[in-house]
Parts: C-alpha cells; sequence; structure tokens
C-alpha cells in the first residue's frame, strides 16, 4: 500500500527517531534534496519538515513541496526551544502544525493522525467535485447518432480533462478476432490503418483479454511487464482503460503523455470509469439503434416480394 506521509529530515538520529514513533504510519523518509522528488512521484498527503536543513529551511522547503503536490499538509518540527519563534512564519507558510524539541511522541502521533484526517477528507471532496460533473456528460454522449460522434466525444471529453499527446480508441472486430483504432488524436494516419492488436498481446490486448486497466508512469514502472512501454524516450505516462458495457467489452481507450510531467494516480482510473461506461452505453445505444434500422429496412425491401410473416421469418435467421 503506497504511503501517505512523508518525513523531510537531513538529520539521520532525527530521522529514526521519528520514523520509529509513527511506525504505524509507515511514513516514506527523505533528505532535503530528494523531497520534491517524493513529493512529485508519490501520493503524498502529510509531509513533516525539520526546520534545520542542509543549504535551506524547513519553511523555505515546503513552499517547493506544495508546487510539487498542490494540497500537501505539512508539520514542522521546529529546532529545539524555538516553536514560538517559528510559529507566525510556520503557519503564514501554510504549515497546519508546528511541533518543538524535544518531540512530545504522543502529541506527535496525534498531530500526525489529525493532519491525515484532514487531508483524507480534502482529497475526498476534491475528488467528489471533479467526478460530479462528468456524470452530466452522459446527455453529451447519448445525444450521438453514429459511432463517430460517439468516440469524437469520448476523445474531446479525455483531453479536456488530462491533454494528453496522443489518444486512441480499439474496438474489437469479431469477425477478424483483432483490436482496430476507431478513433484517434496525436497518431499517424498511416498507422493508424497498420495497427491491429490481438486480444492478449501488448497492452491494450492485456487490457482487454484481462478487462482491467493499466497505469504506467516513467518513474515507477521499473517491476511492470509493460517497463520496456514507458522505457521508450517519447512516452512518459500512458494508462489503458477497458471499455465495458453490460459485462461485455467492447474496446480499450489508450492516452499517453510524451512531454513534460504529468502522471497518471489511481484517483484518475475512475475518471477514465465513468468516461467510458458512459461512452460504451452510448456505443450500444447507437449500434442498436443502426441494427433495428437495418432490419426495417431489409424487412421493407423483402416485402415487396414475400409476404411480411416470411419477411420476418427470413430475417430472423
Amino acid at each position: 500500500m503506497a504511503s501517505h506521509l512523508l518525513l523531510v529530515t537531513d538529520r539521520h538520529d532525527h530521522c529514526r527517531q521519528i520514523v520509529d514513533i509513527l511506525s504505524d504510519f509507515s511514513p516514506l523518509y527523505c533528505t532535503s534534496k530528494g523531497a520534491v522528488h517524493y513529493c512529485t512521484n508519490h501520493p503524498i498527503r502529510v509531509a513533516i519538515v525539520s526546520e534545520e536543513l542542509d543549504g535551506t529551511n524547513g519553511i523555505a522547503l515546503f513552499e517547493k513541496l506544495k508546487d510539487a503536490r498542490p494540497g500537501v499538509l505539512g508539520l514542522l518540527i521546529a529546532s529545539q526551544g524555538e516553536p514560538s519563534t517559528h510559529c507566525l512564519a510556520a503557519m503564514e507558510s501554510g504549515f497546519s502544525g508546528l511541533l518543538g524539541r524535544p518531540l512530545d511522541e504522543a502529541l506527535l502521533r496525534e498531530r500526525v493522525s489529525k493532519a491525515m484526517e484532514t487531508a483524507t477528507l480534502r482529497e475526498e471532496n476534491t475528488r467528489i467535485n471533479a467526478l460530479l460533473p462528468l456524470y452530466g456528460l452522459g446527455e453529451r454522449f447519448l445525444s450521438s447518432s453514429t459511432q463517430e460522434q460517439v468516440l469524437d466525444s469520448l476523445l474531446d471529453i479525455v483531453a479536456e480533462q488530462t491533454a494528453p499527446d496522443t489518444m486512441s480508441v480499439m474496438l474489437y472486430n469479431e469477425e477478424e478476432g483483432f483490436l482496430r483504432i476507431a478513433a484517434s488524436r496525436g497518431i499517424p494516419e498511416t498507422h493508424v490503418k497498420k495497427s491491429k492488436v490481438r486480444p492478449g498481446d501488448k497492452i491494450a490486448g492485456w487490457v482487454f483479454a484481462n478487462r482491467e486497466p493499466v497505469i504506467l508512469n516513467q518513474e515507477t514502472q521499473d517491476d511492470s511487464p509493460f517497463a520496456y512501454v514507458i522505457s521508450q524516450p517519447d512516452i512518459v505516462s500512458a494508462v489503458s482503460f477497458p471499455m465495458i458495457v453490460r459485462n461485455h467489452i467492447l474496446g480499450v481507450l489508450n492516452v499517453s503523455h510524451k512531454h513534460g510531467n504529468i502522471r497518471f494516480a489511481s484517483s484518475d482510473i475512475e475518471i477514465f470509469g465513468i468516461l467510458c461506461n458512459q461512452a460504451s452505453l452510448a456505443l450500444e445505444n447507437v449500434w442498436s439503434i443502426a441494427s433495428i434500422a437495418e432490419k426495417t429496412r431489409l424487412q421493407t425491401l423483402l416485402e415487396q416480394y414475400v409476404a411480411p410473416e416470411v419477411a420476418q421469418v427470413l430475417i430472423q435467421s
């Protein structure tokens, strides 16, 4: 399970003491030089920062941590005998608590526990506020009358939410037994025409066969069986998500970033889940309407030559 607590100190003795006190929280720990990297690449909710750091101080460093991980809460551990001196500066810089030395173990656990609870509630409120508008997009999908319109709407919304460099929707062709790109952005047309993936092959095929999403980030996927994809210098993060409706899988949505520091997190899975579910329902609706229209057309054509009852039997067969 990912740790949401980070301890930043350049003193090894302080680090060991605090890690032992907070063992129930399984904190990550690092020196001031690695703090921004940790905050960028881990789902940190609370950072405990020592005031005394090499070449900087805890207040200045926390400003950088907030840039790397907006919403992170901080607890400042002031130098011995100085908590009142630093209190105002710490509060102004956004710390939610201040601890002095020597450390009070019970107070430290209490402060961390409350900070984690506050951070979790904030994160949940942010998540809900971000997801609520997505549920209202169902009307936008269901107003589509063709497969092309549904997939264009899906890619438009994904582009609005994640601003990726490339996107594609691969739909399964039962007659061929392959996944093929049905809509895309940022992918050369020559590649679109040639692309076909058998279920189980490559990332999209694996996602289709296993009905499970895959998140790949350059720094954190070394042990992934798909690490070879991220090792390519032109991809820094990617997601492949199955499109399923009524327990029937239709295809796979693929999204990737080639530039910048944008990374996908587990929270993005919920966003992709909502979008893919609504798009899949709309696809099912469009295909169903098209099927009914085609059957009606055929029946009308056949009834010019045979009785309506015979025409219906021929169509059903």
